[in-house]
């Protein structure tokens, strides 16, 4: 699979550049051919930089987490009062990311106690038994609502409506069946928190093709707060006029970025770089982009660490 080719680049990245690095600082020092020797060791300089980048990346700035906070204003409602939403985003569990990080993850959105949370997809990293991992998230269900949306990576799919596409959610729904939940494909759920009423609306995965606005949205009052879940950040073009906000993953915030450039590969949407993590305005609407929880090829994140995104809702 994909992530073992990722494996292999890494580990050999940071054996060779280690090897090379040592053999040419002792050149440096033993040799008498010192102009020579003194090339050799501003090259062991840069490979041990970038040993330390990748090394860095990979197995520190990768395992940690962090539950950020955003303020957000919809100012729908008279009182605008306050709701906080725990957003978590494209864990990835497989090879990287097991029960472990899972349960790092709802330990530390437990601390947050916030008044709901919502899953926004991509639980899977290669096999399908993956989504077992999950359940010490899911299991805070026991204490808060939680909403769960499916997301590419749940499908296999690479790219929209590809022949690739597999469903992979028969385990997690077994699980979220366990708990007494279910996917929200399509649907939507008038909430009351903080005696405030607002509209929580879930949309399938758009790879699949699957998605249907006019169904999510059936019923729905718009004089209310409306706030979308949706996996692919995409989805604001064709939504927006419809809800007040929409909460989505998916990007990763481009999962290894540089300061002042931003994500370093593209990302993989219709939206472009600029809409990478955090808020942003869509028109009349808002979009919210956590950087998710996980990694996909590479287990590397740089500048761009792991989030719990907190949400501070004003409706």
């Amino acid at each position: 699979m994909l992530f073992y080719v990722f494996e292999f680049i890494t580990y050999a990245f940071l054996i060779l550049s280690a090897i090379f690095a040592y053999r040419w600082i002792r050149a440096f020092f033993y040799f008498k051919d010192k102009k020579r020797s003194k090339t050799k060791l501003i090259i062991a300089i840069i490979l041990i930089f970038g040993w330390l980048i990748v090394f860095y990346g990979s197995f520190i700035e990768s395992k940690m987490l962090f539950a950020n906070q955003y303020d957000i204003n919809i100012n729908k409602t008279e009182s605008n009062e306050k709701i906080k939403i725990a957003a978590i985003s494209d864990p990835h569990f497989g090879p990287f990311k097991k029960y472990e990080y899972s349960q790092k993850i709802a330990d530390k959105t437990n601390e947050q106690n916030p008044d709901l949370i919502v899953l926004l997809g991509d639980y899977i990293y290669g096999l399908e038994e993956n989504a077992k991992y999950l359940e010490p998230i899911i299991k805070l269900s026991e204490k808060y609502p939680i909403f769960v949306i499916s997301g590419n990576h749940d499908y296999h799919l690479p790219e929209f409506k590809s022949p690739k596409q597999k469903d992979k959610t028969q385990i997690l729904r077994q699980m979220l069946k366990k708990y007494q939940l279910d996917l929200m494909e399509n649907a939507n759920q008038q909430l009351t928190i903080n005696n405030q009423q607002f509209y929580l609306v879930g949309i399938k995965e758009i790879w699949t093709g699957e998605a249907d606005l006019e169904l999510a949205m059936q019923n729905v009052d718009p004089e209310k707060p409306i706030i979308m879940l949706c996996h692919n950040p995409d989805f604001i073009i064709q939504a927006h006029d419809k809800i007040d906000l929409m909460l989505s993953g998916h990007t990763h915030g481009g999962q290894i970025t540089l300061p002042a450039l931003g994500p370093v590969p593209s990302l993989p949407d219709e939206l472009g770089r600029k809409f990478d993590k955090g808020l942003f305005k869509f028109n009349n609407s808002q979009l919210f982009i956590t950087s998710g929880v996980g990694e996909a090829g590479p287990r590397a994140r740089l500048f761009n660490p792991p989030e719990i995104a907190i949400l501070n809702v004003d409706l």
